[in-house]
């Protein structure tokens, strides 16, 4: 069993780490796209979303235009595409449960510790829905985009050089980036859209590997 007792810096992504909200807004990337083209482009950047996990929406929707509609002159839909998706996201987020085991774990550890959300979803969206959920008191910070995890990172590690950090994630992208800043990493896997994580993370001996947090 991992010893926590060793860390005093505590980092989270957010979707299908502390909430339980990977489906929600992979059903939005679908009606988003759906609106701008037809159903098997829809399907098409659901997967590209699910397989990309970890990565902000601002990348995902500029693929949207670039890539698999091939435009070029795109920005109003760009923008109106960012909207819809977190009008279709923000209430269903606050009304979204947590991940199994996550505030206890988490008021747990209320005391002098650190604790950052570090997410791909956008930063001020983010910091509505732990408000309005009432958590927003157990995090030190909430961030997210449209900086990307490596740059949020970057600031958060750097004003904390003496600390030792521990990263929960879900995602690809998650372990890449505590890889990046050589940190330590635990993958939850109850909610992970990451369909082929058991074969990407075999014999990787610096990964703990969760169901959800109730195993703490």
């Amino acid at each position: 069993m991992l010893n926590l007792s060793q860390y005093d810096l505590w980092l989270f992504d957010c979707d299908g780490v502390i909430l339980q909200s990977n489906q929600i807004k992979s059903n939005a990337m679908y009606q988003v796209a759906l609106h701008f083209s037809d159903e098997k482009v829809a399907e098409l950047f659901q997967q590209f979303h699910q397989e990309n996990a970890g990565i902000t929406r601002f990348i995902k929707f500029k693929y949207l235009f670039e890539i698999l509609l091939n435009r070029r002159l795109f920005d109003d839909d760009y923008q109106q595409a960012l909207v819809m998706f977190g009008q279709l996201c923000t209430e269903e987020l606050i009304a979204c449960p947590l991940t199994k085991g996550a505030e206890e774990f988490l008021l747990q550890r209320a005391g002098g510790e650190s604790k950052f959300i570090i997410s791909a979803g956008t930063e001020i969206e983010l910091q509505h829905i732990f408000a309005k959920k009432g958590l927003d008191r157990l995090f030190s910070g909430i961030y997210g985009g449209p900086r990307t995890k490596f740059e949020i990172f970057s600031d958060v590690l750097a004003c904390y050089p003496n600390s030792k950090s521990i990263f929960f994630g879900d995602a690809k992208a998650d372990y890449l980036v505590a890889k990046k800043f050589k940190i330590d990493f635990v993958f939850i896997s109850d909610y992970t859209e990451f369909s082929d994580w058991r074969r990407f993370f075999h014999q990787k001996d610096n990964v703990k590997i969760i169901n959800n947090f109730s195993e703490f």
